[in-house]
């Protein structure tokens, strides 16, 4: 039988609560750059200016989208470690967990293949790749460190763009279809499937 929209649902968000949980006690332990340090109070002094009329809004954009091209380049290991936690939990934990997360296990649900069987680890990893952002991220990442920073930001505006639509469309076929398959499935070969 397939899992409830809600049900989903609910698990996804205790599933995100978690790896966002353990994101930040990893990134306790990396250490933060001094460029990282003076480009955060930058951003700050940059709004300042801003909100008082010192700079005007093209100044603001130039200036902010500057800094925050620096930001992005510093943070690049938080990112990595971000993605490598992602696939662990959805795709690692998922496949040695007989398909479920610990919010799939508080709702009783788990992820099989179009068979009803256990998916295969490369099924778990694509559709945590799809699903969670991981994708996305090393596109970012790839454009961040071989394009230029105002071909970055147009490339980036494009990927974010693509995915929110991607997870909007996934979000939606789950609660259409009557098999309750995302577009993450339907790709990986996977559905979630209540328990008895």
């Amino acid at each position: 039988m397939k899992a409830y929209f809600l049900q989903r649902c609910i698990a996804y968000f205790i599933d995100i609560f978690i790896v966002v949980l353990v994101s930040m006690v990893f990134s306790f332990f990396i250490p933060v750059t001094e460029k990282y340090k003076d480009s955060l109070e930058k951003q700050e002094i940059i709004l300042n200016q801003y909100e008082n009329e010192e700079i005007n809004y093209d100044e603001y954009v130039k200036l902010y989208n500057n800094n925050s091209y620096s930001m992005a380049k510093e943070s690049m290991i938080f990112d990595f470690f971000s993605i490598i936690i992602t696939l662990a939990y959805f795709g690692a934990y998922s496949y040695y967990k007989d398909g479920m997360t610990i919010g799939k296990k508080c709702m009783k649900i788990r992820i099989v293949d179009n068979n009803g069987k256990h998916p295969s680890y490369r099924k778990f990893v694509i559709r945590a790749a799809l699903l969670h952002g991981p994708v996305m991220s090393i596109l970012l990442a790839l454009s961040l460190i071989f394009l230029s920073k105002d071909i970055y930001f147009l490339v980036s505006s494009g990927i974010n763009f693509v995915y929110t639509i991607f997870s909007f469309f996934c979000i939606f076929l789950v609660a259409v279809r009557k098999d309750g398959r995302g577009l993450h499935d339907l790709i990986s070969g996977t559905k979630v499937i209540a328990l008895k």
